[in-house]
């Protein structure tokens, strides 16, 4: 798994922001377990891409106005968690120097689906999960157009059953994820 996230990944972008491209280095698919084929799958690379570019509404925005989006996240091995969010712009900050746009970011949903073909031996038949809790914010550069520090911590719960060839085994999950990123100079 260490090396899935350590693989470079290459993104192509047309004038008007499309994705045209992802690429992969050619060692990086050679001896690559089943269970994580799906991370390098060039269209959900590429759909995922095209979500972080439509993070941002298509119009200007005030203090306190909001909207909504749904994004996915792959997990691998056929696993894929969607979140509904709510962003909501807080206004302009000043961080070393920089003038920034802060917006705040609320999970208010989620859901998990797994591919009826997925390699892993243990499959999930039902899920029933809800967030319980969740923080994040993200700051963007408007001048150089890209998000310059994102935060995001969110709780999820609820049920899952998981199907052992033809034994349902009930299961309750309590997952915490959280990531921080910031963009190097």
């Amino acid at each position: 798994m260490r090396a899935t996230f350590r693989t470079p990944v290459t993104t192509v972008y047309a004038a008007d922001g499309k994705v045209l491209e992802v690429k992969f280095p050619p060692e990086s698919l050679a001896n690559l377990d089943p269970l994580f084929a799906s991370l390098f799958d060039v269209e959900k690379r590429k759909k995922a891409a095209s979500q972080q570019l439509g993070l941002l509404p298509k119009k200007a925005v005030d203090v306190g106005d909001k909207w909504d989006q749904t994004v996915e996240a792959e997990l691998g091995g056929g696993q894929t968690l969607t979140f509904g969010l709510e962003y909501a712009y807080a206004g302009p900050v000043e961080d070393n120097g920089q003038k920034l746009h802060r917006v705040k970011v609320l999970h208010k949903t989620v859901s998990y689906s797994m591919d009826p073909t997925s390699p892993s031996p243990l499959k999930v038949s039902q899920s029933d999960l809800k967030v319980n809790g969740s923080e994040g914010e993200f700051l963007l550069d408007a001048e150089r157009g890209v998000i310059v520090r994102e935060s995001s911590k969110v709780v999820i719960g609820g049920t899952m059953t998981f199907l052992a060839g033809t034994q349902e085994l009930p299961g309750k999950l309590d997952l915490t994820l959280s990531s921080k990123l910031t963009l190097q100079p």
